[in-house]
């Protein structure tokens, strides 16, 4: 007969439980729900007595209409017949402290199995969850005024939110997983130069800048931001992140005052631009009109005085020499 040799641990190693005691926050409530006891280490982190929480019902310190307030009642009563869980959830102390607490919930138990409470181990993680808040409400809040867009490497299209698709004239389900080409057609952006804009993104690199798409009507979008690559765990180019502004009445308006700039180069004075601007440039239309006005009304006098005699057209620098004096003396006849 072989003997067998079983190697057994000592049930709690010296120091052990005084480790675990200074390390988290412990809890423990009566089957009622009545907290029974505090750990020192907890009463330190949270800056209170323990005639603040010995004795209070723990559902009193939880915000009963939060994800897991709802349901804690029925969740901790059934403990009593099941096994422990874990949980993320908001403590609000009696001092008017509120700290978040990533805890685990273990039933307790007497030496003959009746169940006789509830054990809470928790870490702070405050921080971290106002982080992870604080970074929802960034997110949240680009999402509400930006055009924001995620890509795969090479270009497809992963997601859009609903300020890109009503800017492009799209639903959401007709640009996701298709190209980013069909945004930009050749006329726009040649094979070539679709290709290395890409590569270049997968590579790592981001682009900050204007980019030129076209709409589902087949208007052209004009748009201002960033595509940044976000890398994986590897390093690798996991998406890309577009960020941006619709910049096209801007655009718009700033090709319709460049086109009238250069029609007043080759003389035409009746170079309005008619089509009104945005609110924020309509002040430079109107000052561009008046400008074109008086410099029509400028060619008015001067085709008078010429027909009177009394202006005359340099031939060295083309300018028109006005004789004031002989055209007082006109209107004195």
């Amino acid at each position: 007969m072989t003997e067998t040799y079983i190697q057994t641990q000592a049930s709690y190693p010296d120091g052990l439980a005084e480790a675990i005691m200074d390390s988290v926050l412990v809890l423990h409530m009566t089957a009622d729900g009545v907290i029974d006891f505090c750990s020192d280490h907890a009463l330190a982190e949270w800056a209170i007595g323990l005639d603040e929480i010995i004795g209070r019902k723990f559902l009193d310190l939880i915000d009963l209409q939060s994800a897991f307030g709802a349901s804690a009642e029925t969740r901790l009563q059934g403990l009593s017949e099941g096994e422990g869980f874990s949980q993320r959830f908001e403590m609000r102390l009696p001092n008017g402290r509120n700290f978040w607490l990533k805890a685990g919930m273990m039933p307790t138990r007497t030496a003959a199995g009746a169940f006789n409470g509830v054990t809470v181990t928790a870490l702070d993680v405050s921080h971290a969850q106002r982080r992870e808040f604080d970074i929802r409400t960034r997110l949240a809040a680009i999402e509400n005024t930006q055009l924001t867009a995620e890509f795969m490497a090479g270009g497809m299209i992963l997601s859009a939110n609903a300020i890109f698709c009503n800017a492009l004239g799209y639903d959401p389900s007709e640009l996701v997983c298709e190209e980013a080409r069909r945004l930009q057609d050749e006329a726009i952006l040649s094979d070539s130069d679709y290709a290395e804009f890409w590569s270049d993104r997968d590579a790592g690199l981001p682009f900050v800048g204007e980019l030129q798409l076209r709409s589902k009507s087949g208007r052209d979008i004009f748009i201002q931001g960033s595509l940044d690559p976000v890398m994986d765990a590897a390093g690798c180019v996991d998406r890309i992140v577009l960020y941006a502004t619709d910049v096209t009445e801007r655009k718009t308006a700033l090709n319709a005052l460049s086109r009238a700039i250069a029609l007043m180069k080759q003389g035409e004075l009746e170079a309005r631009i008619e089509d009104p601007f945005n609110i924020e440039l309509e002040p430079l239309r109107e000052d561009f009109n008046q400008m074109v006005d008086g410099l029509k009304t400028l060619e008015e006098v001067e085709s008078l005085l010429t027909e009177r005699g009394v202006a005359d057209t340099n031939s060295e620098t083309g300018f028109r020499a006005v004789d004031l004096a002989g055209y007082l003396k006109h209107i004195d006849n």
